[in-house]
């Protein structure tokens, strides 16, 4: 069964004006408005999105997280994440009690509503209602209960402007970790370009670990170049309907975009959704001009869907070109799916850990998750490069769980916390390849390129503390420490 989606969500506009006066949000590299017809370059806002994935008919045992990540012994051994700053940035920090005994001690930061990010978060009175969930609150129960003693921090994030401002507040705080379980659409064509590769650029410059999730998007994904051997103007799809996809009731949404970022208007998209009748139900039709200042090679349609059923995408071409276009039907099922380069951003930048997931429940013997994203447009960069444990128990979900790579990035987030506890020399880039190299290579996977390195799992506490990557023996001492060890046993 599909998910609910919520209807109200608003258009504004981004313009590139910095800390425009009376602007709805703001940044240090643009604002967000209602109007755009006063300001210069504009674009209309793309909202990011929770990257959750819905099991209502299963149910999870709350003690598989600690057996899949080996978290107890470490937990015994007293690594438990302190001193290691961690925050969620997220959507949806509404609906749930904060005071629930799981969280504990968190301080709060609205990135959205000032630039400083200094505001709390008012959990009581959601301004969008895209909001209206506990999304965050249950990626934050889950670093929690895997690093009990991290100094938690839980950030709203709703888009592009108030990322910005968290990527610049995460910088002065100091944040060793970022848990973000958010997807991105139409910033770039996910080729490591555009505005939130610069920031997590940023973070990198800066020591700081973006854990972010691979996307759910595996069955919604279908990636094309233009092709128009009739000369009419429109893509020439297998099926003469279009492509098919199988969608949910509710709100549905399809966003296209094609690689025109670097020139955009040389072509002019539109993109049309059908019944299976022939009824348009849903089109999307902006202007892509060279010579508009709200010139941006995407276009989404929304469509309300009275009843699950087969739907028909059709794309027009009115410009020139014959470029690469990536459909993404995101919660709906692509009949001609493309799972691999399903990556979106920022997941597909290569200094981020990017995360897929598999079940938590008999973890180690688990496939990959036939929802889980995998693969980036550059063959060169592998994604994700890990796995992580989904199907979470949480407070917030109870013990129908918490599927989705949303749950499996704070997960890998809050055991990468416990692992730095016992490393606190190395930089938390340095520890992270550490850790995501002894994680546990699937056969499968590596034969599918599911994974660059496999599931995640700290190794036994007593050997990684007692043999840190900083530290080394030399050949004499570790030699006499061998005849001190065969003296004492033959005595």
């Amino acid at each position: 069964m599909f998910p609910s989606t919520v209807s109200d969500t608003p258009l504004f506009y981004r313009v590139d004006t910095p800390h425009l006066p009376n602007a709805i949000a703001t940044s240090a590299y643009g604002s967000i408005v209602d109007n755009p017809l006063l300001y210069g370059s504009w674009r209309e806002v793309q909202w990011a999105v929770v990257d959750q994935e819905y099991d209502t008919e299963n149910i999870v045992d709350p003690v598989d997280l600690h057996n899949a990540l080996n978290t107890q012994p470490w937990h015994d051994a007293g690594f438990q994440g302190q001193e290691v700053k961690v925050a969620v940035f997220d959507v949806e920090w509404q609906g749930a009690d904060w005071h629930n005994g799981e969280l504990g001690s968190v301080r709060t930061h609205d990135c959205f509503a000032h630039p400083s990010c200094e505001p709390t978060i008012d959990s009581s009175h959601p301004r969008f209602g895209f909001e209206r969930g506990i999304h965050g609150i249950a990626c934050a129960e889950i670093i929690r209960d895997v690093a009990p003693e991290a100094d938690l921090h839980l950030v709203r994030v709703l888009g592009l402007t108030s990322l910005e401002n968290a990527v610049d507040w995460a910088v002065r705080e100091e944040v060793d970790f970022i848990s973000m379980s958010l997807s991105f659409f139409n910033e770039s064509f996910y080729d490591g370009t555009g505005p939130i590769s610069n920031l997590m650029n940023k973070l990198r410059d800066h020591d700081i670990v973006m854990v972010t999730s691979a996307g759910n998007y595996a069955r919604g994904h279908h990636r094309t170049a233009f092709i128009d051997q009739n000369v009419d103007g429109w893509h020439d799809f297998e099926d003469l309907r279009g492509l098919p996809i199988y969608m949910g009731q509710g709100r549905r949404t399809v966003q296209i975009v094609w690689d025109d970022f670097n020139q955009c208007g040389w072509n002019d998209i539109n993109a049309y959704l059908w019944t299976r009748d022939g009824e348009l139900i849903g089109k999307s039709t902006r202007q892509q001009s060279p010579y508009a200042e709200s010139c941006h090679p995407s276009e989404t349609i929304i469509a309300e869907i009275d009843q699950e059923q087969w739907t028909f995408l059709t794309i027009e071409n009115e410009g020139f070109g014959t470029p690469n276009i990536d459909v993404m039907a995101r919660g709906n099922y692509v009949y001609q799916t493309h799972r691999d380069a399903s990556i979106v951003d920022p997941g597909m930048h290569p200094s981020v850990l990017t995360v897929g997931a598999v079940r938590v429940d008999n973890y180690l013997q688990q496939g990959l998750e036939s929802f889980s994203s995998i693969g980036t447009i550059d063959s060169l960069i592998q994604k994700p490069e890990v796995v992580g444990p989904n199907g979470v128990d949480t407070i917030s979900y109870g013990s129908k769980g918490f599927f989705g790579t949303s749950a499996s990035t704070p997960a890998v987030a809050g055991a990468l916390a416990v692992y730095k506890t016992a490393h606190p020399n190395l930089s938390n880039y340095e520890l992270t390849q550490q850790l995501i190299k002894q994680s546990l290579p699937d056969i499968e996977w590596m034969e599918s390129s599911y994974s660059q390195h496999g599931k995640v799992r700290l190794p036994t506490p007593v050997q990684t503390v007692n043999t840190p990557a900083s530290c080394s023996l030399s050949p004499l001492l570790l030699i006499g420490l061998m005849l001190w060890r065969w003296n004492k046993a033959h005595l």
